[in-house]
């Protein structure tokens, strides 16, 4: 009994350390980390305009931007967003000196540390191959703009791409990029062709058409068999919000932005849809106003439950799958920047990323939980372990002798043991991924603990 108990104490522990440090006062509160901003031409800063935001399996989380609105821009975060790294920007040379013109980036994909891929205008993608630290930048034949990229894997993927002689072009991958080839897709029900695309396992693809000009109707293409055929379209929600899509399986989806109030007027609501049978049905979830003019601009889960969306000068949470959604009061529009994107890396933890700015937050909390390190039954002692980040090894700095041959656990961000063993001066970190975790040994009432990053 007294094993088990110490083993719910570790998990107990891990969660508790990691929401305390979340919080900067008894509840948490939105905070500005970080700003993305290069400095060129030797006399201004170019801001950048926030793309998408994409957490890896390793949790590393990558944000794709273009500084001044045209010059593609990687950042990287290894420690659930509180500092970031600038891993690549493409130049802008001084007008009159140089006619190269950087192509705006308008989507990118982060599969694994072993392939990622930026598409841009002109026909213009980058390719990374080092967990982001170099882009190898390429061009189809073709040049036409490149709009919208998926992968099913590192090595199928495709790429919905625009042109005015050809408003839709496809082109699909199986070996990581290293060749393209033109497949057919979907055939159009009206408009001028795909706006949203979502690749799910097993082969199984959305491509989502919209023409608000005739019907103000979503429809829905599907393929089960990388892209290559396609079943026959049908409707998604009936006067669908200004907005956007996000799925987290085949089935269970969101369609969200803002329903306009008055016909011929830009003002707007904060809708949210839910479809739980691949979008052929939809719940309408959250249906308010607040302030006009700001629809729901981005949405995501960390997942099944637990999901947040913004609508810039407000914030949302929802921790039962979508059924209900409620505002983070935490979040004060009239105190800080607005935010556009939203990414929630667990239930505990948010990053943002600013609407009109380059600036990027973070929130330790969408939940009111107790501080439990107030708690009188235990006693936390903090040891200092390095290098800090690690590649290989931790070496552990311990002053009280007598927890040396005590059983450690190492925990992830999620709260699952990840490596356990018997505590020495150091400790083998290398098969370990890239990303952050805690070690926590246990003596009587006293827990040891440690916050590491293994790069």
């Amino acid at each position: 009994m007294k094993l088990i108990m110490k083993k719910i104490t570790f998990i107990t522990f891990f969660f508790a350390i990691f929401t305390a440090n979340s919080f900067s006062e008894t509840e948490s509160r939105w905070q500005i980390i970080d700003s993305i901003q290069v400095f060129w031409l030797g006399s201004y800063y170019a801001e950048s305009d926030f793309v998408k935001a994409q957490i890896t399996k390793n949790n590393e989380i990558f944000v794709l931007s273009n500084l001044s609105y045209r010059a593609p821009c990687i950042a990287k975060s290894s420690d659930m967003g509180n500092s970031w790294k600038i891993l690549f920007h493409e130049q802008i040379s001084s007008i009159g000196t140089d006619n190269f013109i950087p192509s705006k980036a308008n989507d990118f994909c982060f599969i694994d540390s072993s392939f990622a891929v930026i598409v841009c205008d002109s026909g213009y993608y980058y390719i990374s191959r080092d967990n982001g630290e170099k882009w190898k930048k390429n061009r189809f034949e073709n040049n036409h703009r490149s709009w919208l990229v998926s992968f099913w894997d590192k090595d199928k993927g495709i790429v919905f791409q625009y042109d005015i002689n050809k408003p839709q072009t496809i082109l699909k991958t199986v070996n990581s990029g290293k060749f393209w080839y033109e497949i057919s897709g979907p055939k159009k029900v009206r408009g001028n062709g795909v706006s949203y695309l979502y690749t799910i396992g097993n082969g199984i693809c959305y491509a989502i058409e919209i023409d608000n000009k005739v019907d103000s109707v979503y429809y829905f293409h599907k393929s089960t068999d990388y892209g290559e055929t396609w079943q026959e379209p049908y409707p998604g929600p009936k006067i669908p919000p200004f907005g956007n899509f996000y799925f987290i399986n085949e089935n269970f989806g969101f369609n969200f932005g803002g329903k306009s109030l008055t016909e011929n007027s830009a003002a707007r609501s904060k809708t949210i849809r839910r479809t739980t049978d691949g979008g052929h049905t939809w719940e309408t979830v959250l249906d308010t106003i607040i302030l006009l003019n700001d629809p729901i601009g981005s949405l995501h889960f960390s997942d099944s439950l637990h999901g947040i969306a913004s609508a810039y000068s407000n914030i949302f949470f929802t921790t039962d799958g979508g059924k209900n959604w409620k505002l983070d009061e935490t979040y004060n529009y009239n105190k800080l920047p607005l935010i556009g994107k939203v990414l929630m890396i667990d239930s505990t933890l948010s990053v943002g990323f600013g609407a009109n700015s380059s600036y990027i937050f973070r929130n330790g909390s969408l939940t009111h939980i107790k501080d439990f390190l107030n708690t009188k039954d235990f006693n936390f002692k903090e040891i200092i372990s390095f290098p800090n980040p690690a590649t290989s090894k931790i070496n552990i700095n311990i002053s009280d002798e007598s927890i040396a041959d005590h059983e450690y656990s190492i925990f992830d961000i999620k709260g699952r043991v990840v490596k356990k063993g018997i505590l020495n001066q150091s400790i083998d970190v290398e098969e370990l991924n890239t990303g952050t975790y805690y070690l926590i040994i246990s003596e009587g009432d006293i827990i040891y603990y440690s916050k590491f990053v293994k790069e």
